[in-house]
Order: C-alpha cells, then structure tokens, then sequence
C-alpha cells in the first residue's frame, strides 16, 4: 500500500529524527524559560505541535503494519511519550 511505501522510505525516518532533535531542543527551551516569558507559550505550543505529528507518525506506521502485536511491542515506548497530547 501507499501507507507502507511510505513508511520505508529512508527519508521518513530522517524526518522523524529531525523531529525528534527539534523536540528536544524546543523542551530544554521550554524548561529554561520562565513561565511569564512570552515565549514560553509558544515553546509549549510548538511541543504540541510535534507531538501531534509524533501521533500521526505512530497512526502511519499501524496502518502499514501487518502484525499488530509487532506494532505494539515495536512502539510501545513510542505510544507512551504521546500521551502528553491528550491532556
């Protein structure tokens, strides 16, 4: 499907990488800048923003799975650092 030839592209995992180092950079922002700081707002906001695209990685690479239960013991620590985005 077009799911799974998406998901095995090298660049895919390159752009979830990227996202990955940006996240962090963005927390250790986020925790360094105080709360009545301006931009401490968009520091969370864009953190959400990441974690939402972490969520629709995670949703992509269930639909390209063939083995649920591979899935989820393949990304269970994944699953877990989304959780925040439900709050």
């Amino acid at each position: 499907s077009r799911v799974a030839d998406l998901v095995a592209r090298p660049g895919f995992d390159l752009s979830v990488l990227l996202l990955i180092v940006l996240s962090v950079l963005l927390l250790c922002l986020e925790v360094a800048t105080p709360r009545s700081d301006p931009w401490h707002d968009t520091l969370v906001y864009a953190g959400n923003i990441i974690t939402a695209l972490f969520a629709v990685e995670l949703a992509l690479r269930y639909a390209a799975s063939k083995r649920r239960q591979r899935f989820l013991r393949e990304y269970w620590i994944d699953i877990l650092a989304v959780l925040p985005l439900f709050r």
